[in-house]
């Protein structure tokens, strides 16, 4: 995976990507935002609902090119 996906350590991520942008590609991954802007903890919680988050297997496939 790391081949097709790059290096997803954190530590690579808290050099190349700001917390924001990480959290918003992870709420997107989850089904909370519609894309995969920058958002910050505070924006998610009014819609939070541990209803919204999948219960199984998030594949990575699906997000190729973000």
């Amino acid at each position: 995976m790391s081949k097709r996906f790059g290096d997803l350590s954190m530590d690579v991520l808290r050099n190349t990507r700001s917390p924001e942008e990480i959290i918003g590609l992870l709420a997107y991954m989850l089904g909370l935002c519609g894309t995969s802007a920058p958002v910050s903890p505070s924006e998610l919680l009014p819609d939070f609902s541990w209803e919204r988050i999948p219960s199984d297997d998030i594949g990575l496939e699906r997000f190729e090119g973000i």
